[in-house]
């Protein structure tokens, strides 16, 4: 599996997610958005000493993150109202309608009228006088 350093910042949905991330430039990527990049020239295949430095900021990264509290990281979302530009960390970066941020980017969204919260909505319960699913094996 080849591992890819993002040369431009991009959009994808990493694989088995429901919703996109903005990859940004330096990261390093694996699979299917690692294909995606050199695809569409956005990335170059990663050199041992960029796997080093992933490495060694991914265990200070893990080391953060178990001092978290897990009731404060609770992330809030909001979707892209329509199309636009909005600066994300210094540079340019253009945002379908539609599209879902999270973080301090949404509440800057959000702020300048750019998206609006997305309320999360507990699954439905279920239909007490439904009865069984009707079943297409024959009796």
């Amino acid at each position: 599996m080849s591992q890819v350093k993002i040369t431009k910042q991009f959009s994808a949905v990493p694989e088995g997610a429901v919703y996109g991330r903005l990859y940004a430039e330096g990261e390093i990527v694996s699979g299917v958005v690692a294909e995606y990049a050199l695809r569409n020239n956005w990335g170059v295949l990663a050199s041992d000493e960029d796997l080093v430095a992933e490495d060694a900021a991914t265990t200070v990264d893990a080391q953060d993150d178990r001092r978290v509290d897990e009731t404060v990281a609770q992330v809030r979302k909001a979707r892209v109202l329509k199309q636009c530009e909005f600066d994300v960390e210094g540079k340019p970066a253009r945002f379908a309608k539609g599209v879902t941020v999270e973080g301090e980017l949404a509440e800057r969204m959000v702020a300048a009228e750019l998206a609006a919260w997305v309320e999360e909505k507990p699954a439905p319960a279920a239909n007490k006088n439904a009865g069984p699913a009707p079943s297409n094996k024959a009796s």
